[in-house]
């Protein structure tokens, strides 16, 4: 087994057991992140974005969240386990939401299918030299003049290892490299701590224009 497999492999089972616990413990996370809040209140304010795709959605709180305030929201991730519990959510919450299995590389949909692209805390998921791959994807389903509104691992994190899972952390500089093929609205550096401040994560915030 090659080293890029062995990584691809090793991430898909770490998140079907975090998903798999999350189901049965009931603790799946419902809330939409507070950023993703603010940004799309500004996007239903004349901008014309109708569709938006939630591109590694987990468990969907986001693409949920989209639909619940009148978007037509979509989200994907390659965790079956997360696609049944993100359907399951909707479900239960009586939303209108289409959520598909499928890679971050190759998601299968049309040129020019969305408004709006969201990637919140899930490029960092892939390998360093499946990033570039992500971006081109993103840039070619989302609209000319669409958004793209972005979260990854920053490179100041002092997560502890998990031999479980591989966490692709990116400093600034490489921030702004992979994200050069879109017109970058503004990058915002978020921190929080956890585990009483012994532990600290860092993300890049980016918000984007579709060329």
């Amino acid at each position: 087994m090659d080293d890029h497999k062995k990584i691809i492999d090793m991430q898909k089972s770490a998140w079907a057991s975090i998903y798999a616990r999350a189901a049965d413990e009931l603790k799946i996370v419902k809330w939409p992140d507070e950023f993703v809040v603010r940004a799309s209140s500004k996007w239903d304010s004349g901008t014309g974005i109708r569709t938006i795709l939630d591109l590694g959605c987990g468990t969907g709180r986001h693409a949920l969240f989209f639909a619940t305030v009148g978007f037509e929201a979509h989200g994907l991730d390659f965790s079956d386990k997360a696609i049944t519990i993100a359907r399951d959510q909707a479900t239960l919450r009586g939303v209108n939401a289409s959520f598909y299995c499928a890679s971050m590389l190759e998601t299968g949909f049309a040129d020019n299918s969305f408004d709006a692209v969201v990637a919140w805390r899930s490029l960092h998921e892939l390998p360093y030299n499946d990033m570039p791959q992500a971006i081109r994807e993103i840039c070619r389903i989302v609209k000319p003049g669409g958004r793209v509104l972005v979260a990854v691992g920053g490179d100041a994190s002092t997560i502890p290892s998990d031999e479980t899972r591989y966490r692709f952390v990116l400093s600034l500089d490489k921030v702004k490299e992979l994200f050069s093929c879109l017109n970058v609205q503004y990058i915002e550096r978020n921190i929080f701590t956890y585990q009483n401040r012994q532990f600290m994560s860092e993300y890049w915030i980016l918000e984007a224009i579709a060329p």
